[in-house]
């Protein structure tokens, strides 16, 4: 399945690392607690987006809240 950067999600519940499948990513790995994993994993079941989709989407709103505090 595809996300907005182009790519496709790979998860290894056993490392708690998500990749994403993308040759022009200079880093395609995330390394996450499993706490983190099973809580992107409910908001993705929740939204019924991916967790790669969960995670662009969360960095994208943070990154914007934090430009708003700054003005």
């Amino acid at each position: 399945m595809g996300y907005p950067g182009g790519g496709l999600l790979t998860v290894s519940s056993h490392s708690g690392i998500i990749t994403t499948m993308n040759s022009k990513q200079l880093n395609p790995n995330i390394r996450v607690t499993p706490e983190t994993r099973k809580n992107l994993k409910m908001i993705a079941a929740m939204t019924g987006e991916t967790m790669l989709e969960v995670v662009a989407r969360l960095a994208k709103q943070e990154l914007e809240r934090m430009k708003g505090q700054s003005k």
